[in-house]
């Protein structure tokens, strides 16, 4: 689904994202929630969270074997339709902006302050990867279930409209990297499953206070 020309123009009224950012804000301006998001057992079906979970907790699931087998066997298949099956099929998933009693924009609880940004179907996803990792806003940064995508999780304010947001992101992220995220990833209920990637990065000061960003 493309962006049109609007959507990215009016984004800068909506929330500053400067593309020479060096410091980011960090205020928590919602509940105990904040950080926190739903984790969902395997399979997109699967509605109704197991629990509540944090950066510190997520980046563990990534980074340790827990995902592993499924993500290799993901990886092995060719066959897109059979792929996207095993994908929603197999793998645990997580509410990255929220915590839900169940998986849809009328059960959110809480917003998590989190918006994670989907880069999707890239020929050599390094360049940008180690880009990213330099970005100031980022937080979290894992390669996806597929092998071809990027997971980038970064800030917002909960207090603010969240599709908002996401068009003043991608605004950023477009003027910064020429790249478009995928635009489903607006939705505040929006699955986000669980690879194994032991190259995920989390900024060294965050991961050292075990993620909290309060």
């Amino acid at each position: 689904e493309s962006y049109s020309s609007q959507d990215l123009t009016e984004a800068e009224s909506i929330i500053d994202f400067d593309a020479d950012a060096t410091e980011v804000q960090q205020e928590n301006r919602i509940s105990d929630n904040l950080g926190k998001f739903s984790l969902y057992p395997q399979g997109i079906t699967q509605l109704v969270p197991l629990k509540s979970i944090d950066l510190w907790e997520l980046y563990h699931l990534i980074t340790e074997s827990f995902y592993e087998p499924q993500t290799i066997e993901l990886r092995t298949i060719t066959d897109a339709t059979l792929k996207s099956e095993y994908k929603k099929n197999r793998f645990y998933y997580v509410t990255i902006s929220a915590i839900c009693s169940k998986r849809n924009k009328k059960s959110v609880i809480s917003h998590s302050g989190l918006i994670c940004i989907d880069i999707d179907k890239l020929d050599d996803i390094e360049p940008l990867r180690e880009k990213l990792m330099r970005d100031p806003y980022t937080v979290f940064l894992f390669i996806s279930p597929s092998g071809n995508g990027i997971k980038w999780i970064i800030r917002i304010d909960p207090a603010l409209n969240h599709e908002e947001q996401f068009i003043a992101v991608s605004n950023y992220f477009f003027l910064q990297y020429s790249v478009l995220p995928d635009k489903s990833c607006k939705n505040i209920d929006r699955a986000t499953f669980l690879p194994y990637d032991k190259t995920a990065y989390m900024p060294p000061a965050l991961l050292a206070d075990k993620g909290n960003f309060k």
